[in-house]
């Protein structure tokens, strides 16, 4: 088994093909003459779906990113060297961003599930919010990527072990403890190529432990 933290590598991508479609539904120009339309719950129904996997990732990747892997990168490391600050400093101010998005979408969700179709201002809010939601996830996930899972070698051991045995209990449901988790799909990097020692190797697969 690699190491769990390949899950938070797929979940990137997953966010990333989510946002993309969310924003592909939208883009067409009849899309809010369909929003309002009382016969086009099937379109409705579908953006819902997709804008409650964001508020999924506010609740579990995001939230194990902060309740996990952050404080032990304050705990162990020196967290005024300006590459450890600028990391962390990043994260946290786009996790942030992304709840105020998430607390929106969360108000937009019943909207589009209700019987009644959304009002015209409703609508064409829905667009603003799926561009900036898909902004702001390919931004962080490449920033996250390249400089904050690779903080991970810099942590004693220790740290780095107490970070696999949580996040294996956090996702135990999403590992296969006898299947090696495969990420041939997934080999193409959101920003520049990582540097040797980052989770992701030259062949685009995250190396072995």
């Amino acid at each position: 088994m690699r190491s769990p933290l390949e899950v938070w590598l797929k979940e990137h991508r997953e966010m990333i093909g989510h946002a993309d479609e969310l924003v592909e539904l939208l883009a067409p120009d009849d899309i809010q003459s369909k929003l309002v339309n009382p016969d086009e719950s099937k379109i409705r129904t579908r953006i819902a779906d997709l804008m409650q996997k964001f508020s999924d990732y506010a609740s579990g990747h995001f939230k194990l990113e902060e309740e996990l892997l952050v404080p032990l990168i304050r705990e162990h490391l020196d967290i005024n060297l300006p590459a450890v600050k600028e990391a962390i400093g990043c994260l946290t101010r786009e996790h942030g961003q992304m709840h105020m998005f998430v607390e929106r979408i969360e108000e937009l969700i019943p909207l589009l599930r209700s019987e009644d179709p959304p009002d015209p201002h409703h609508a064409a809010e829905l667009l603003r919010v799926a561009y900036g939601v898909q902004s702001i996830l390919r931004h962080h996930t490449s920033k996250e990527e390249r400089e904050v899972y690779p903080l991970v070698k810099d942590l004693p051991m220790k740290a780095v072990l107490k970070l696999m045995e949580r996040l294996m209990e956090k996702l135990r449901d999403k590992l296969n403890p006898v299947d090696d988790i495969s990420l041939d799909h997934l080999i193409k990097p959101l920003g520049p190529k990582p540097e040797d020692g980052n989770l992701i190797a030259e062949n685009g697969e995250a190396p072995e432990n």
